[in-house]
């Protein structure tokens, strides 16, 4: 939408739709770099319905969990002088502690031979925001796939107290998850000797300079990320989980 002003009428340029979603858009990575993958998460509605045909349409193998309510729909707009970008985002459905117990099943089976599970997303309205916590937890205990975890707020902080094996924010999620990291250093000085004990989470924050208020550095930033160490490690199919994949609208 060229020079898009705010309550004036516009005509777009141009515009299409095709399912998004953090999750969605790492699994379109992978396949294109020939790594074999699975999309997952909740579909609902004619919404869902679409989001799984266009990504079988895009040879995007997918297995998502049913729900009730009706997949939410994003809309993206560009305005081509500027570059910038406005989004408009719908809430989505409530999801019922059913479906998430059926979708932390169906994840399980999907990533029984995985080599790497990557939750990807917001949360939906109404669920619990340890939601990613608790399944890193249970899916460490079943699997032998290594975790990796992209939310933001509050999901991302409790997931990363459960300890996946990497976390990828963007970059003003990273600046506000080690800000709250750095808030808890002093409680995590008195845990010195259960903390050697324990396997850090890694945080790539790679080409990020991440300070506080005042230019006070946060302190050391883990780095280490571990590569497959096989050839069939590197050829086992990865799980991509997304718990609210979009139908954007980009104009």
């Amino acid at each position: 939408v060229p020079s898009l002003q705010i309550g004036m009428r516009h005509r777009g340029a141009h515009g299409f739709v095709a399912p998004g979603g953090k999750g969605i858009n790492v699994a379109r990575a992978l396949l294109l770099l020939q790594q074999p993958v699975i999309a997952t998460g909740l579909a609902g509605g004619e919404t869902g319905a679409r989001i799984q045909r266009e990504l079988d349409a895009e040879g995007i193998l997918n297995d998502f969990t049913p729900i009730a309510g009706e997949s939410r729909s994003s809309t993206v707009l560009i305005d081509p002088t500027t570059g910038n970008q406005t989004e408009i985002i719908e809430n989505g459905p409530s999801v019922t502690a059913a479906e998430l117990d059926a979708l932390l099943d169906r994840l399980e089976y999907v990533a029984r031979d995985a080599a790497i599970i990557v939750l990807a997303g917001s949360l939906p309205r109404d669920v619990p925001e340890d939601w990613y916590a608790d399944a890193i937890k249970r899916l460490r205990r079943t699997t032998g796939a290594e975790l990796v975890l992209d939310s933001e707020g509050e999901p991302l902080r409790l997931g990363v107290a459960a300890e996946p094996h990497l976390v990828a924010p963007n970059q003003h999620e990273a600046e506000e998850l080690v800000g709250r990291l750095t808030e808890a250093q002093g409680l995590q000085q008195e845990q010195g000797a259960r903390e050697d004990q324990q396997v850090e989470p890694e945080v790539m924050l790679e080409g990020l300079d991440v300070r506080q208020p005042g230019g006070k550095s946060p302190g050391p930033i883990p780095r280490r990320v571990r590569r497959p160490e096989s050839q069939r490690e590197q050829s086992r199919v990865h799980p991509l989980l997304d718990l609210r994949p979009d139908l954007p609208l980009t104009a």
